[in-house]
Formats: structure tokens, sequence, C-alpha cells
């Protein structure tokens, strides 16, 4: 974890237990409300909050799937060897 001191502070997380816990916990945690400019750059889950959140991250999460994953992970594998050879 990383603290960054500017306008905002922000916290960054790389462990992997802690990120386990914010998602499954996200209610509990206030999110900063984003840059202006941010926001029309950055779109889609990033940027909802609450219900709106919820209900597109119930959407997406079967895509989440480790085992659609594996699969997605397989073929940018192979179009990278293809691209490189």
């Amino acid at each position: 974890m990383s603290v960054s001191w500017s306008r905002r502070t922000r916290i960054y997380i790389t462990d992997l237990e802690l990120m386990e816990i914010l998602l499954y916990k996200f209610g509990h945690f206030e999110r900063s409300k984003p840059n202006p400019l941010a926001r029309l750059l950055v779109g889609g889950l990033v940027s909802y909050e609450e219900e709106k959140w919820v209900k597109h991250r119930r959407i997406i999460n079967p895509a989440l799937h480790l085992e659609h994953l594996k699969v997605v992970f397989y073929s940018l594998t192979c179009l990278n060897a293809a691209m490189n050879s």
C-alpha cells in the first residue's frame, strides 16, 4: 500500500487480500468524486456510484469468472505470439 499526497490524498492498494476486502465491502467505503474531465474520459463501472454501480457490477460479474478469464488470457497470448512471429 502506498499513499500519495497531492490536492487529494490517494491510497494505492497492491495487497490482494486488502483488495478483496474492499471489493466485497464496497458499501462501507466512500469514493472520492472524480475530476469532471476524468469523468468524461473514463466512464463505465469505474465512475458509477451506489445502486448504478451495484446493477452494472451484477451484469459484468459472470464475465469476470476465472474460467472466462482463462479463455481471454489464452486468446491474448496466442494473438501476441502471432504478432511477434
